[in-house]
């Protein structure tokens, strides 16, 4: 018993050390890409583009992304389990082209859905000046 109480404090101090060195931005586009994707686990495709970068914008209209995520997201069900994986601040996101160098976070989750136990979901943000904004989504 006495083991399981120390890893249990041993876990819990590793992630309260883990909060206290996170960058504070990176905290925020961690919220606010859980908030953007509890918009689209609502089903409120329309307003989750609503939240998403001009360049998003720029390729893919709203009716164009409600046709897709109905697609998809309709496909695995309703989210079981989420949990994050990693966050990753970077100042360009090489591969890509068309993007300029900015300020971006890549969220990666471990996702259970209905339909699929096990899918990874990766958000990307892009920070504007003054909020962040889904610039991309990806599950596999």
């Amino acid at each position: 018993m006495y083991r399981i109480l120390l890893i249990a404090i041993l876990v819990l101090s590793g992630t309260a050390a883990l909060a206290a060195e996170q960058d504070p931005a990176e905290a925020d586009a961690q919220e606010t890409a859980l908030d953007w994707l509890a918009l689209i686990d609502a089903g409120s495709y329309e307003e989750s583009w609503d939240h998403t970068a001009p360049l998003f914008q720029q390729q893919l209209n709203a009716g164009q992304w409600t046709q897709t995520l109905n697609k998809v997201r309709g496909a695995l069900g309703k989210v079981q389990t989420r949990e994050l994986v990693s966050t990753q601040a970077l100042a360009s996101l090489p591969g890509i082209p068309g993007i300029p160098d900015g300020h971006y976070v890549v969220i990666t989750l471990h996702t259970g859905f209905e339909n699929k136990k096990s899918a990874i979901e990766t958000v990307t943000l892009a920070h504007n000046g003054s909020t962040w904004q889904a610039l991309g989504y990806f599950i596999r």
